[in-house]
Formats: C-alpha cells, structure tokens, sequence
C-alpha cells in the first residue's frame, strides 16, 4: 500500500543517456501480505527505477522498519 508519494522525479544517474526514476514515498515494502488496508504499517523508501524496463535498479530504507524504534535491528 503507497502511503504517499513525497518526491518524484527523473535524471540520468549513470550518464548512460538514459533516464532512471528517483522515487521518495511512504509504504508497505517488503511487508508481509495483509487482509485489509487498514494497517498504517509504512517505512519511508527511496527508489531508483529503471526509466526503460520500470524495474527497481535500488532501493533504501530511509526510517526504522515498522514496530521497531531507530537503532534496533529487526530480529
């Protein structure tokens, strides 16, 4: 579930002459499947996306995963 879309935007971050998608937004990734949407269960992400294929090239967490305080490792 996309929580929200902070910033979007597209550069060429390799000099390939092809642009990549620098994605900022609050969700669920990498979260297990749930039932309902109901659940605010959202981590701050930044992504890099493929301008040609619209394949993840990277991602990064940018806040604790949820449930967890920062500096404490999921288990």
């Amino acid at each position: 579930m996309i929580a929200a879309t902070l910033a979007l935007e597209s550069r060429d971050l390799d000099g390939d002459g092809r642009e990549e998608v620098v994605w900022l937004t609050g969700l669920d990734y990498r979260y297990p499947q749930r039932q309902s949407l109901s659940s605010s269960d959202v981590q701050l992400w930044l992504f890099v996306i493929s301008g040609q294929t619209g394949r993840i090239q990277w991602s990064q967490p940018l806040s604790p995963q949820y449930g967890l305080a920062p500096g404490n490792p999921p288990v």
